[in-house]
């Protein structure tokens, strides 16, 4: 799963990169595990230039296997037994009259555990607006309850992506309520020039060490949304989003393309630990206590979690402002 690791994390920067560019200086939290893997169910069933746009913007021309792999890579996300809480599900809404080939629903659901939901756009897109929103609401435990707003989907619409992750995980040393204090932010420019290269150097194990530090973390909370189109087609997805779409591989409807990809995030980090999903001047700021070195995060940050075993980075964000 190296290869596959890689070519996501190649991803993962690209987009970052492309969020910050419309963003410059305010809060960003995405998952670009959860985005890769289900953008990965519509390569499945993309064709011609429109696969080849996804192949090189998602960097999955460099991954042999690459469904295998994403199957390989999902069932060891979702594995039970982990001192976390992690889960990683996909889905695709389809409007009801168009007829999805048999082999691509039985490939999606071989190698991504997902299923395509046949709903009524065309009559009733208010009600498949509500079941889209109640599964994202279920797979993220009540954090994100309202992906699509209203409007988002109409009596046009054909096919909506969606992709859903949850974590929760506790300090392996919990902080002291007790020492948790206000204290100033720092609204500085921060480090820019985040790569690939960067990524894995911070990460490499031979880099790593461990020493005893007084941690200063800030508590926040980050609630983002996002409708991914306009920075996809900017990296080079083009196609898929109008006419031009080829995705005869999924249906034998010609005028069938993706109507949205929307992305909603939420991160929550406290004394307890780190719950995320992918649905003021006196900042509280939390403090473990030990000795000799300090580690005082009271400015802007990049943040990740990664999922060790595969070295996958589930979620990306830069906190400007808590």
């Amino acid at each position: 799963m190296e290869q596959l690791s890689s070519a996501n994390t190649r991803f993962a920067v690209d987009l970052f990169r492309t969020l910050k560019d419309s963003n410059p200086s305010g809060n960003i939290f995405i998952s670009p595990m959860s985005i890769s893997s289900a953008l990965a169910m519509v390569f499945l069933g993309a064709r011609g230039t429109t696969e080849a746009q996804m192949s090189k913007t998602l960097h999955f021309d460099a991954v042999k296997e690459i469904h295998s792999s994403f199957q390989s890579l999902n069932a060891d996300i979702n594995k039970r037994g982990a001192p976390y809480i992690l889960k990683l599900a996909n889905r695709l809404y389809g409007e009801k009259t168009y007829e999805f080939l048999p082999e691509f629903l039985a490939s999606t659901q071989k190698m991504y555990g997902a299923e395509l939901a046949s709903v009524d756009f065309q009559r009733a897109s208010e009600g498949a607006r509500k079941v889209i929103n109640e599964w994202v609401k279920g797979q993220t435990e009540g954090k994100i309850p309202e992906l699509l707003a209203a409007g988002m989907v109409d009596d046009m619409t054909k096919l909506v992506l969606v992709n859903a992750i949850y974590f929760k995980g506790n300090w392996q040393e919990k902080f002291s309520k007790e020492a948790t204090t206000d204290t100033p932010f720092r609204l500085n420019k921060i480090e820019e020039q985040l790569t690939l290269e960067k990524l894995h150097e911070w990460t490499k194990p031979e880099n790593l060490s461990s020493i005893e530090v007084n941690v200063h973390l800030p508590k926040f909370k980050l609630e983002e949304s996002y409708n991914l189109n306009s920075h996809l087609a900017s990296l080079g997805i083009e196609d898929l989003f109008n006419s031009k779409a080829d995705l005869s591989g999924m249906s034998r409807a010609r005028d069938l393309f993706i109507s949205k990809i929307v992305h909603k995030s939420f991160v929550e980090v406290n004394e307890e630990g780190t719950e995320a999903a992918a649905a003021t001047a006196g900042i509280a700021t939390f403090c473990m206590l030990m000795p000799e070195e300090n580690f005082v995060a009271d400015h802007p940050f990049i943040f990740f979690i990664r999922h060790n075993p595969s070295t996958n980075i589930l979620f990306l964000g830069r906190l400007s402002s808590p």
